[in-house]
């Protein structure tokens, strides 16, 4: 049967033929269940995805080998794997946190680009831009895959809307990327450097890392 919905594809393997086919099953059923809850997306899959019955031992292993894979997903841009939407009412007020390690933890950048103006806190080493923040509409020809993919998935969700400038979205919740310059893609719709598009006070993220000084 010819995919015409695919535009690319992510294979995975192990070494030795370590994997049976009952804990591919249970992979299959566990990716399938969590991209579905997750990401709230269309999924195109002939199979039925029943986990099938393992032992307590495979299940477990299944389990460290998907969390692996979510990783290493996330390692190459993609992560649809995982729930990015950030409540910050259940994190700890960082304001006032200016240690060496994190002296920028809580503060609130902004990045202006074209029409859009966003703002972006980091909280627990993730970088999340804030709900209100504007986004500009139009992806350049260089848009990250993961990025692509968190814009599809926010319209999907209805957290990424049409703002009142036809050339903007509104971001409608806190959403968390790995990276500033994955934060500032998203906003800017196309690959940048994230270390100098979020300003605090006139000043870049790289200027106030370099300095240890907000």
């Amino acid at each position: 049967m010819k995919k015409e919905f695919w535009d690319r594809a992510i294979v995975f393997s192990s070494k030795d033929d370590y994997l049976t086919k009952t804990q591919i099953q249970y992979l299959e059923a566990k990716l399938v269940k969590e991209i579905r809850k997750i990401q709230s997306t269309i999924t195109e899959n002939i199979q039925i995805t029943k986990e099938p019955i393992l032992s307590e031992v495979d299940r477990a292993e299944m389990e460290e080998f998907y969390q692996a894979l979510s990783l290493l997903l996330k390692t190459f841009g993609y992560d649809f794997l995982e729930e990015k939407s950030v409540n910050l009412d259940n994190t700890s007020d960082k304001e006032t946190e200016k240690s060496e390690e994190g002296f920028m933890e809580g503060v609130v950048f902004k990045f202006e680009i074209k029409d859009a103006v966003s703002y972006m806190k980091i909280i627990d080493n993730d970088y999340v831009v804030l709900e209100g923040s504007t986004i500009v509409k139009e992806g350049r020809q260089n848009i990250p895959p993961g990025v692509l993919e968190a814009r599809q998935t926010l319209i999907n969700k209805g957290y990424l809307v049409k703002d009142q400038n036809n050339k903007l979205y509104k971001l409608t919740e806190n959403y968390a990327f790995q990276s500033p310059s994955y934060a500032s893609g998203f906003v800017a719709g196309g690959n940048d450097n994230g270390w100098t598009s979020w300003k605090y006070n006139g000043k870049t993220m790289s200027e106030l890392e370099d300095n240890n000084n907000l």
